[in-house]
């Protein structure tokens, strides 16, 4: 069985100007803000040469947890 718990990773590659993240699990309000300060913190570089941004996010283990849980869901109803 997978974890709910809320998971992100934040990555620069700025030779390519992109940010890389991960975000995965259950988030409310509160503890998505800490998603938001690692992809910010990661992006300084970029922002302060005035690069152009690219983000690529991958939220396949977001998704299949999401998809699981509605499955579940409607099996139930």
């Amino acid at each position: 069985m997978t974890s709910n718990e809320p998971f992100h990773s934040a990555t620069l590659l700025e030779q390519h100007c992109e940010t890389h993240s991960v975000v995965s699990g259950f988030w409310n309000v509160e503890t998505i803000q800490t998603y938001f300060d690692a992809v910010n913190e990661v992006a300084v570089p970029l922002v302060k040469s005035r690069s152009p941004i690219y983000a690529l996010v991958d939220f396949s283990g977001f998704c299949r947890k999401i998809a699981k849980q509605a499955t579940q869901f409607a099996t139930i109803c």
